[in-house]
């Protein structure tokens, strides 16, 4: 879902009302969703493999792992349909500013940035819509934060080496 974010003459930026209508539409939607089950999966071993030979095989059905991991992440992250149309969100609104704003070329995102800022968008969409205590989201972010420092500064540095000190 791409949200569309109008510029209205009196604001300097994306209009504040739009977003929030925005953000109704989600919900109205998220009611719609809500009945939906998760795709049920009947088997992942392929009907010639016998079953019970295999070492690895668990006492529940696939379907029921499966179930019950998106019901651990739910109540960690909140409901899924929310979390990623917050992550949404807050990319069209970054890249939305970024467009209208960003004339420097020099500023232009390289791949590995556009990932962290994903990522970084990703996990603020976790804390903001499930558990803001969860340690290991705000560690995720310092990480996907960390490369990007680590990969800038490793460019800085090849930038400035000056062959002739060597």
């Amino acid at each position: 879902m791409i949200l569309k974010y109008e510029r209205h003459s009196h604001y300097n930026s994306i209009c504040s009302d739009c977003v929030a209508a925005s953000f109704n539409n989600m919900n109205k939607k998220e009611s719609e969703m809500s009945d939906r089950a998760v795709p049920r999966i009947t088997s992942v071993v392929p009907e010639s493999e016998d079953k019970t030979s295999r070492r690895d095989a668990s006492p529940f059905p696939v379907e029921d792992q499966i179930e019950s991991l998106v019901r651990s992440r739910d109540s960690e992250y909140g409901k899924y349909d929310r979390m990623a149309q917050l992550t949404v969100a807050l990319n069209d609104i970054f890249y939305a500013h970024m467009q209208q704003y960003n004339s420097n070329k020099k500023a232009l995102l390289t791949d590995s940035q556009t990932v962290a800022i994903h990522m970084i968008f990703l996990k603020l969409a976790r804390i903001g819509n499930g558990n803001p205590d969860n340690i290991d989201s705000w560690k995720d972010i310092a990480g996907y934060a960390k490369l990007i420092a680590d990969e800038l500064q490793k460019s800085e540095e090849f930038n400035n080496h000056d062959p002739s000190r060597s």
